[in-house]
């Protein structure tokens, strides 16, 4: 469903090439851990192509992009 949500949580959501939201929001991604018991891990690494234009969007209105992992907060880019 257009603008609901709950769509994201349908197992299709992994195909999306465009999320919008309506004026503010977030995505929250669940990984699964396959490490070994006992394994520290020393790197993460992230690929991603994320922005915060849209068709007619306007530029004196900045947004900002923030990445957090594990509740730290690795970065945010406006």
């Amino acid at each position: 469903m257009l603008d609901d949500p709950r769509s994201f949580y349908e197992p299709e959501h992994v195909h999306a090439q465009l999320i919008w939201f309506g004026g503010e929001g977030s995505i929250e991604y669940a990984f699964p851990n396959n490490l070994p018991y006992g394994v520290v891990p020393r790197s993460l690494e992230l690929s991603m192509e994320i922005c915060s234009e849209a068709p007619g969007f306007n530029p004196t209105w900045p947004s900002d992009i923030s990445l957090v992992v594990n509740d730290v907060d690795v970065g945010t880019t406006t």
